[in-house]
């Protein structure tokens, strides 16, 4: 009987107009985080909040349409800071927040990218590495597969994108597929089955 497994990877995306550490704030630790239920909290530090006026939380469900969901002024507070901004998500929906920072002087800075999954599987037997990828999908195994294994790629309408199949996998359990063939941007789906069970993982393609 085949069976799906289904791993759902919280992560940060470098996918912004200015990266976040050439910000003047200094801002680290973008993190999301359950409260209770379907509500989450979105929390992040700055180190240099005097030059911070003000904050957009900006979110996705594609990785490039973001839309402003909340607005938080900076507090008076000089040196380091910590913000929260709470958020109520939708069930089975992958959702992508980002930070619109809005310095003193007007300057505008983009953060980093985190992805809500609504679903985490502890025990997936599959994962990407180096996710978000680039021009090649590093599959990880976390049991040894010696059966070949058929490869597909999926894009978030269900279309197929690409289909390989691999005759062998070594010792290291990792396999490495070329992906220049995608060339927008975006959320894929990477369906591995060895003819026992069919993995799936989601990916982000920059």
């Amino acid at each position: 009987m085949k069976k799906t497994l289904t791993l759902l990877i919280v992560f940060v995306l470098s996918y912004q107009l200015v990266d976040a550490q050439t910000n003047p704030a200094l801002l680290t630790n973008f993190n999301i985080d359950r409260i209770a239920g379907t509500s989450y909290s979105l929390s992040w530090n700055i180190a240099n909040n005097e030059v911070v006026g003000k904050f957009d939380v900006e979110k996705s469900t594609n990785g490039i349409d973001f839309t402003t969901i909340g607005v938080l002024s900076s507090s008076q507070k000089r040196g380091s800071e910590i913000y929260k901004y709470n958020e109520e998500a939708t069930n089975n929906t992958v959702a992508m927040y980002r930070l619109k920072m809005t310095s003193s002087g007007r300057d505008i800075y983009y953060s980093k990218i985190v992805i809500l999954s609504p679903k985490r599987d502890t025990d997936s037997k599959i994962s990407i590495l180096g996710n978000p990828v680039k021009d090649k999908l590093i599959i990880r195994f976390s049991e040894f597969q010696s059966q070949s294994l058929d490869i597909k790629i999926y894009d978030l309408t269900g279309r197929n994108v690409y289909h390989a199949t691999i005759s062998k996998v070594d010792r290291s359990n990792i396999i490495s597929i070329p992906i220049n063939m995608l060339t927008n941007s975006g959320i894929y789906i990477a369906e591995v089955n060895n003819g026992i069970e069919r993995l799936t993982s989601k990916f982000i393609k920059q």
